[in-house]
């Protein structure tokens, strides 16, 4: 148990941004102490092939999905995309989405296919590494490679779209 306890002290900010990423919300504590409970559950096969940070991740990940899954919402960022990628809270969206040009990677990211999506959220935000996210997604690291690349072509794509509309005004 002492472990868990040092993994939840060292690891769950990082598992609360990535949820508050992955589902377009902050309020995501539920998720984030079921993301543990099954931590605890599953901790016997934890082997150490992954860091810790990258199997809890991916517990997060897969315990998201369940939760969409068990509300009927397969792709959370669907309804993210639909609210205008609006924050539940004034004063979380003003800590998350700092400027408006934040912002507008943000709608960027969620408008991407959700293999994309996941790429990026990993590798652009989270910053793991291709290996990490490689394992998280159960993917290999080049499959991981070819779809940053793709991904990230996308939003170069859809930035000067975006920005000729803005001076087209």
């Amino acid at each position: 148990m002492d472990e868990i306890e040092s993994w939840f002290h060292n690891y769950a900010d990082d598992i609360f941004n990535y949820l508050s990423y992955y589902t377009g919300t902050r309020d995501v504590d539920d998720l984030v102490q079921d993301t543990f409970i099954k931590a605890i559950r599953f901790q016997h096969q934890f082997k150490g092939e992954s860091s810790e940070k990258t199997w809890l991740i991916s517990i997060a990940r897969r315990t998201a999905l369940d939760h969409f899954k068990k509300q009927g919402k397969w792709l959370p960022w669907k309804d993210s995309l639909s609210q205008k990628n609006k924050l539940t809270s004034v004063s979380s969206e003003e800590v998350l989405l700092e400027n408006e040009e934040k912002k507008e990677l943000l709608d960027h990211i969620y408008q991407l296919p959700s293999k994309k999506q996941d790429v990026v959220l990993l590798r652009g935000i989270m910053e793991c590494t291709s290996q990490e996210t490689a394992q998280i997604l159960g993917w290999r690291e080049n499959k991981v490679n070819v779809t940053l690349h793709r991904a990230l072509k996308d939003l170069k794509e859809a930035y000067s779209i975006s920005e000729r509309s803005y001076y087209d005004v």
